[in-house]
């Protein structure tokens, strides 16, 4: 893969904490979190989700990193507007393009 593609080690980094402090939002039922100074949200989740998997691909980041893949598939499935048992009563439809 080109190096070009790859994220860097701040912006893994970056991304680990965007996940795991959404997860632990969800634990709590919240669906936003505050990062630093920054609101957290689904669509902010799945950028990180894609920088993981980038990282994964490239080697930079192992497959079994601290957040467990029911959380990953957790979020993937918030992120894409799909409901599970702790989410709200609202259907959101939106589909990725």
């Amino acid at each position: 893969m080109n190096n070009a593609f790859t994220p860097s080690e701040p912006e893994i980094k970056r991304a680990q904490d965007v996940v795991l402090a959404f997860r632990d939002a969800q634990a709590k039922g919240r669906s936003v979190v505050a990062l630093g100074s920054k609101m957290i949200d689904p669509p902010v989740v799945q950028r990180a989700l894609r920088t993981i998997e980038l990282a994964i691909a490239a080697g930079r980041l192992a497959t079994d990193w601290d957040a467990p893949s029911v959380a990953l598939s957790a979020a993937k499935g918030l992120c894409a507007g799909k409901e599970d048992s702790s989410a709200s009563p609202q259907n959101d439809k939106r589909t990725e393009a």
